[in-house]
């Protein structure tokens, strides 16, 4: 698999439309059988997105976002499991990165970000889009999508599954899903973007904290506790750390659990749920090959 991104996104001048497009809350389409419509050649089986979280170790203050990056592309980190996992099963592939922001940087205003291990939540959701446009859509045998997040990742992971509905995520993976503190490090810039452009969704983005209620729950559920209905199957790792850890067991809007599996990995810290060789990143790939990616 490779681990470039093939797939070029200019972004900037369309993103607001794709966005509200993407809100109509249409199911996705079901995956196919026949082959009347092929994938185009040179499509992967699999395209693998991995949603860094906050990097404290170089941003310093836990508010600032600055040096954020995509570290789950690493060596030794979720990626290396993934691929070889996807590999062993017999799928082609292709993977991108991104950082906890919500915007990359694009300081020569050409709509791409200009540091790759940088891009953001605007770059993802075009990615999808793309991915949905060239790959998805129309085509018996679709390329499937594959999302791991880890941390604050996991906030814009399920954001954006969130305001693609009309894109089918086939695994959701989320390692520790975190929101403390996410607000504060991120709300100012996404409010600054949806009062330049208008909000995209039918909910606040700058506020996913608290704020899905869930029938029979009691209390409103974070975003990255609630799995949307455009994901087939999500994964989720809460860590064992005294700290900083998920402490809520994921769930779909309707209060059910249908496609959601949780494993709670003792003795594994926040960040050691997404390196390879954890026992974290075991289970998800057990269960992946056990459920064989199937339909």
């Amino acid at each position: 698999m490779s681990r470039k991104t093939r797939t070029r996104v200019v972004v900037r001048g369309a993103l607001a439309c794709v966005l509200l497009a993407a809100c109509g809350g249409s199911d996705p389409p079901a995956l196919q059988s026949t082959t009347e419509f092929p994938r185009p050649q040179g499509a992967p089986d699999i395209v693998l997105l991995t949603v860094s979280g906050h990097d404290g170790s170089l941003s310093g203050l836990f508010c600032t976002s600055e040096s954020n990056r995509s570290y789950l592309g690493d060596p030794g980190e979720a990626t290396d499991t993934l691929v070889r996992t996807l590999d062993g099963l017999g799928f082609t592939g292709q993977v991108d990165h991104y950082a906890d922001f919500f915007d990359g940087i694009d300081a020569d205003g050409d709509g791409v970000t200009d540091n790759p291990e940088q891009q953001g939540f605007l770059q993802l959701v075009a990615q999808l889009q793309a991915v949905y446009d060239n790959w998805i859509l129309g085509i018996d045998n679709p390329t499937r999508i594959v999302i791991v997040a880890h941390s604050h990742g996991t906030v814009w992971a399920h954001m954006a599954a969130s305001v693609m509905s009309h894109v089918p995520i086939d695994y959701l993976i989320t390692l520790d899903g975190i929101c403390y503190l996410w607000e504060c490090e991120h709300e100012m810039a996404v409010a600054g973007w949806i009062a330049a452009n208008g909000n995209p969704a039918p909910w606040d983005l700058s506020t996913p904290c608290d704020r899905w209620p869930i029938p029979g729950q009691g209390g409103n559920f974070n975003t990255e506790d609630v799995v949307f209905p455009n994901v087939r199957i999500n994964l989720e790792v809460q860590s064992d750390d005294f700290f900083l850890s998920d402490e809520t067991d994921n769930l779909r809007l309707d209060g059910t659990r249908t496609g959601v599996f949780t494993f709670f990995a003792d003795g594994e810290g926040h960040n050691d749920v997404c390196r390879d060789g954890s026992d974290a990143l075991a289970w998800v790939t057990d269960t992946i090959r056990a459920l064989e990616l199937g339909p």
